[in-house]
């Protein structure tokens, strides 16, 4: 779209959603920042409520993470005393809630508004109150990260899920209702039972379900003795990027796991000191999603995605990249 466009959708925006009347005139000041951000970015300046805003708006129609836009922002901000907002006419629900995480102000004309240093939140203004949507039960989440990490296109029945996540056929019908209800992918049948399948791209199936997703971590427990098999959180994180691993290394395994493991006399503690792990007792089995020694990347993500911490934002995000590639 044609910035002309963008910011006469905006004032509008503003106009209908608040009630105020102004208008945008490019920013004098911008002659100031590096060039790559002139580059990225058109700068204009408005008043909201006497207040001078500055927009940020991108060029190009490219995806910037929540992540890269904070550290622009923050650049711009040395040059500019006052609100920055971030306007793009189209802006992923993802990415949305990442914006609000960074509390990175931002304006999708017609859409979404979320300005915190002005008090304003868009839900209030012009949004009718949606009912919460119910988390998916720990083996309907299993069913879709293991379509995640495979091929979801090709489908699965409950036969073959029976063989590689453990269910009972009666968890997995169940599972295919959950699914079938909240509208991802399809229910068919192959023979005479069900069959789930996702015929669009795995990015599609994780923009759709990940709002639906929780923590697989259900406990965390300190532990001394031997070490499990499967690395999770911060270590596993930390073999696929640049961080550095915990000190005390941290593994995940599934409940029943866990009362098995207890049995044979490892030590638990009340603190981290002297442990020689951590571990995460999870909701699903991870062993049934991977048979590789570290999590699978997507429940990596949902347990460390509440982390406020840009390294390890920027991370996650790599790695959902990567493997949404694959």
């Amino acid at each position: 779209m044609l910035l002309k466009e963008v910011i006469k959708n905006l004032e509008l925006y503003l106009s209908q959603a608040l009630g105020v009347q102004t208008k945008a005139s490019p920013w004098k000041g911008k002659g100031d920042l590096p060039l790559f951000l002139l580059n990225s970015y058109d700068f204009y300046e408005i008043l909201l409520f006497d207040r001078p805003c500055l927009l940020i708006i991108p060029k190009q129609e490219t995806t910037v993470s929540p992540a890269t836009l904070k550290k622009h922002r923050d650049q711009v901000q040395t040059k500019w005393v006052g609100c920055c907002i971030y306007v793009q006419e189209a802006i992923s629900p993802y990415n949305r809630q990442r914006l609000i995480r960074h509390r990175i102000s931002f304006i999708a004309p017609g859409n979404q508004m979320y300005l915190p240093g002005l008090g304003i939140d868009l839900r209030e203004y012009f949004q009718q109150p949606k009912p919460k949507k119910d988390l998916f039960s720990p083996a309907t989440q299993a069913v879709v990260i293991y379509g995640l990490c495979h091929n979801p296109c090709e489908g699965y029945t409950t036969t073959e899920l029976i063989k590689e996540l453990g269910y009972s056929r009666m968890t997995l019908n169940r599972a295919f209702s959950e699914l079938e209800k909240a509208g991802v992918g399809l229910i068919d049948r192959k023979g005479k039972e069900r069959r789930w399948s996702f015929r669009e791209e795995k990015r599609e199936l994780w923009t759709q379900t990940e709002p639906l997703l929780r923590s697989p971590v259900k406990q965390r427990v300190w532990v001394k003795g031997k070490k499990p098999k499967i690395k999770a959180g911060l270590t596993a994180l930390a073999e696929c990027s640049m961080l550095n691993p915990p000190t005390v290394p941290i593994y995940a395994m599934s409940m029943a796991d866990w009362l098995h493991w207890k049995e044979s006399g490892v030590k638990v503690l009340p603190i981290s000191e002297e442990a020689t792990a951590e571990l995460e007792i999870w909701h699903y089995n991870p062993t049934s999603i991977t048979h590789n020694s570290v999590i699978d990347p997507f429940s990596l993500y949902l347990s460390l995605r509440e982390i406020k911490d840009e390294r390890i934002e920027a991370a996650l995000e790599s790695v959902i990249k990567l493997s949404l590639k694959k």
